[in-house]
């Protein structure tokens, strides 16, 4: 609780973070780092659920040693060490966080990432294994879920 007292003036102080500065976080704190931005993220239920049912449509064609992980830190460099909803490892790094991220990223020509494809449908691709992704069955979950949300209020 001490740690989480103090942690407003910290970040209040520090403008330019790098990895070597997660250190004096508390251990529990859950948090991004993006271009020497600290983010501490707080995702919802509904969220969390979505991640869980997109890892789950990764697995099943996922490589021999490689796993679909939910919110695991990756090492990029010292200004980033983002926290991806859903990533795959390499299997050899699900005890390690920060994992490496051993070709998960893909840098852009024009920016930090590219992007390869963008759909509101389902998603197919053959990189870096064969997996289909079904974004609106995604969706309606969403919307599902809020709606009984906001049908119990």
């Amino acid at each position: 609780m001490t740690a989480a007292l103090q942690l407003p003036s910290l970040l209040d102080e520090k403008q330019d973070w790098t990895v070597d500065d997660l250190a004096s976080l508390p251990q529990d704190l859950r948090y991004e780092l993006i271009d020497g931005r600290l983010i501490l993220p707080s995702p919802t239920g509904v969220h969390q659920d979505i991640c869980l049912e997109l890892a789950l449509m990764l697995r099943p064609d996922c490589p021999p040693g490689y796993r679909p992980i939910v919110d695991l830190s990756l090492e990029v460099n010292r200004r980033n060490e983002p926290r991806p909803d859903v990533v795959v490892l390499r299997k050899r790094f699900a005890t390690r966080s920060p994992a490496p991220i051993d070709g998960v990223l893909r840098p852009g020509t024009n920016g930090p990432y590219d992007i390869v494809e963008y759909t509101h449908g389902v998603f197919t691709t053959n990189e870096p294994y064969s997996v289909t992704i079904d974004l609106p069955a995604l969706t309606a979950r969403w919307h599902e879920t809020w709606a009984r949300i906001r049908s119990k209020r």
